[in-house]
């Protein structure tokens, strides 16, 4: 296996690099933030930790208090609910439903007896600001607050990223004069706050400073030895970096990747198995004239798929079932390989296509629909064409030119 696949176990082309750099994330894991600092940013985030109790509400309203005490004595004694009163004055939950609010949203009086108890139900009536009116509450949200010693670290860290840009341009100065003066990335690296690093990186390698783009196009483009100029990060950082050796790709001795094609031998040999055990159920289902996957089912992971339009998309089937369960016939039996093993699929049934299903209906209403814009689109698009070609126009450009100058 591991003589017939080498591209598998081939070590890719590694750039030896060593570099510095500073992030923001690295000056933020050294710079002081003072605890007042911290507060002021907390308070001024009051709204983000701070949040008030909330109720999802309903309200129905009553031109009058009798009419509004009426409606609720008529719930109270089960003869009517909520609802029931909504469909009598010819409204929707739409009309009634405020959602979520606050004490500050539904005025003094009936955010006192709304934020009074902690319970959903009917209450009322209370007078709101559009009148008398009976309140539903379908949910209740306490209020909430998060303490500052929840997110004293995330505040802190914060700030400092956003004081890091002033530092790291501060570096980025002193750097570029050090490299320019022919200093060397361990020389810029004693002389900065810029941090050393070795790095090998192969073709694809996307971890640790290899997560930056221009990190990985500076490597490919450096010669080895070359002490590349500082470039920018895409997150305010720097870096400056120097290739001490290019390895080229070589496959990698057996020895050290043993267990590595045994895994992919086994995976590759449990497959094989698995489509021909599958090969042999289909060819049992198609000889037996009338078996079924069923007759299999201590063996097999049976399942349904019923109702299956050409668009249809089925969970955990490979997406070419459903294409090729058009072409098949009733009875018939496909094996298709998947993933993680193999998905045999007998076609049970057939709904022809029937005009008069109002689905199908309305799917011919949408595809007329679409073509027409598409024609309609198509022959502005033609006549405009055959317009151009017919009268000829040209282009004045000096006199565009002149206008363009008076008008500015």
């Amino acid at each position: 296996y591991s003589d017939a696949h080498p591209d598998e176990f081939t070590q890719p082309l590694t750039r030896h690099i060593t570099y510095v750099s500073l992030t923001p994330e690295q000056v933020a894991a050294k710079t002081e933030v003072s605890e007042d600092a911290i507060k002021s940013e907390y308070e001024a985030r009051a709204e983000q930790y701070h949040s008030p109790a909330k109720r999802f509400v309903d309200r129905l309203v009553y031109l009058t208090e009798a009419e509004a005490k009426a409606a609720r004595a008529r719930i109270d004694s089960g003869e009517a609910t909520f609802d029931d009163l909504v469909k009598e004055r010819n409204l929707t939950p739409a009309d009634t439903d405020l959602g979520e609010v606050t004490a500050g949203d539904v005025g003094k009086a009936a955010a006192d007896v709304l934020f009074a108890s902690s319970e959903p139900g009917i209450y009322g009536p209370v007078q709101s600001d559009i009148g008398p009116a009976l309140f539903r509450v379908n949910a209740v949200i306490d209020a909430s607050e998060v303490p500052l010693d929840a997110v004293r670290d995330e505040i802190r860290h914060e700030i400092a990223l956003q004081q890091a840009g002033g530092k790291i341009a501060e570096v980025a100065d002193q750097a570029i004069d050090l490299i320019a003066g022919g200093a060397t990335i361990e020389e810029v690296a004693n002389e900065t706050d810029m941090e050393l690093g070795k790095i090998d990186l192969a073709e694809g390698d996307t971890d640790g400073i290899a997560a930056y783009a221009k990190f990985r196009d500076e490597a490919s483009a450096a010669d080895i030895g070359e002490e590349r100029d500082i470039v920018d990060l895409s997150d305010g950082g720097i870096v400056a970096l120097r290739v001490d050796d290019i390895t080229e790709p070589f496959v990698k001795p057996f020895d050290q990747v043993r267990d590595e094609v045994a895994a992919k031998w086994t995976a590759q040999k449990t497959q094989e198995r698995i489509m021909a055990r599958a090969q042999q159920i289909a060819a049992a289902i198609k000889a037996s004239n009338g078996g079924s996957l069923a007759d299999f089912g201590n063996s097999l992971h049976l399942g349904d798929a019923t109702d299956i339009g050409r668009t249809s998309q089925v969970p955990d089937l490979p997406p070419a079932v459903v294409p090729a369960a058009f072409k098949m016939a009733p009875g018939e039996v496909k094996v298709f390989e998947n993933f993680d093993g193999a998905v045999i699929v007998q076609l049970n049934n057939v709904t022809p296509f029937n005009p008069e299903d109002p689905r199908v209906a309305a799917s011919v209403q949408q595809i007329t629909a679409q073509t027409n814009d598409l024609l309609k689109q198509d022959l502005l698009t033609y006549y405009g064409a055959a317009l151009v070609n017919q009268a000829k126009p040209t282009i004045n450009k000096a006199r565009i030119d002149a206008l363009h100058t008076q008008l500015n």
